[in-house]
């Protein structure tokens, strides 16, 4: 997960090019360079790749003439997220597929990736933690409360709100609500988190390979110039995901009926479908897979073995007797 780390730079004439970033597990442990950055004098953050915002971080900063600073305060990094928005980045089993949602399918759906809710849900006393309607909170959204109309964090007497699961969208009030007390919170949640979207493009791989003529790629080895397809596959899933949930978002209608929103999603459903249905076979031929390999020109040899296109070997050629071609004796 990438971590913004924020910091200051010390006062000092010299030019500042870059910053180290230390690493470490605990606030007292051992810190171990990760990391280098160009950064400048007006600096205030940078951003690491690879972080954990549950580490600590040291950083230390390089001038021109290559001096480097004293190890600075430890800090924790908060997570990063996509730009303009509360969504972290991708963070599945498969870096080709966190990439596809992160650049090409969040800007299709990325208004269904930060749904808001607004003092939408009134809690009881009766349990504690308590459980929202929706889940997949947005860890890196502001949550608001208000208890007895009270703003819990703004007012001492409302008390404090911790959040115990931000996937199953439970938290705990302190002290905990008594019978004829209120509490409504206003959260961001996501419809369509990592672990549902990976699902959703491995479905959207396996619709693909029954196209024809058949074939068996994975999320890892499908052809890289697949990936515009892949998304819209997964697009129209998630479209139809919606349609299926529609008691989400018919409530919140104001200038349409449910009936004409499924209307017009069916409709843009079915134009994507029949540009699939026209473009996916075209791209499983040639020349668009890829072209002949050694592989294949083994395989209908006579003799020899027939390997895969990965080099391993699946068999040997079936020369069903003899025919010359011009590929013979290549």
């Amino acid at each position: 997960m990438s971590v913004i780390i924020d910091f200051a730079v010390p006062a000092t004439p010299m030019t500042i090019t870059s910053a180290n970033v230390y690493e470490s597990t605990t606030i007292d442990g051992t810190y171990v360079l990760v990391y280098n950055t160009p950064i400048t004098n007006a600096s205030t953050e940078l951003t690491y790749p690879l972080g954990d915002h549950e580490k600590w971080y040291k950083l230390t900063f390089i001038t021109s003439t290559g001096d480097e600073s004293c190890l600075s305060n430890p800090v924790t990094g908060r997570p990063a997220t996509v730009d303009g928005t509360y969504i972290l980045p991708a963070a599945t089993a498969s870096q080709r597929i966190n990439a596809l949602i992160d650049t090409m399918l969040d800007a299709k759906i990325e208004r269904f990736r930060q749904l808001y809710v607004h003092r939408g849900e009134q809690f009881s006393y009766r349990r504690n933690p308590l459980q929202s309607t929706y889940r997949n909170w947005l860890t890196c959204a502001p949550i608001t409360a208000w208890r007895n109309s009270l703003q819990i964090g703004n007012d001492l007497d409302a008390g404090t709100l911790c959040i115990v699961d931000n996937k199953r969208g439970l938290f705990q009030v302190t002290p905990a609500l008594e019978r004829g007390e209120t509490l409504f919170v206003s959260y961001y949640f996501d419809y369509f988190p990592d672990w549902v979207l990976y699902g959703i493009f491995k479905e959207a791989m396996g619709i693909i390979n029954a196209y024809e003529p058949a074939s068996m790629y994975t999320i890892d080895t499908y052809p890289q110039n697949w990936d515009g397809l892949l998304v819209e596959m997964a697009y129209v899933i998630c479209i139809e995901r919606l349609m299926l949930d529609t008691t989400l978002w018919a409530p919140r209608l104001i200038f349409a009926s449910p009936d004409e929103v499924l209307s017009s999603l069916s409709t843009a459903i079915d134009a994507i479908r029949t540009r699939l249905d026209t473009t996916i076979p075209m791209m499983k031929r040639m020349p668009y897979v890829s072209p002949p390999t050694w592989a294949y020109y083994d395989a209908i040899r006579m003799g020899g073995s027939r390997a895969s296109f990965h080099g391993e070997t699946v068999g040997y050629g079936k020369t069903r007797g003899i025919h010359i071609n011009r590929w013979f004796g290549r």
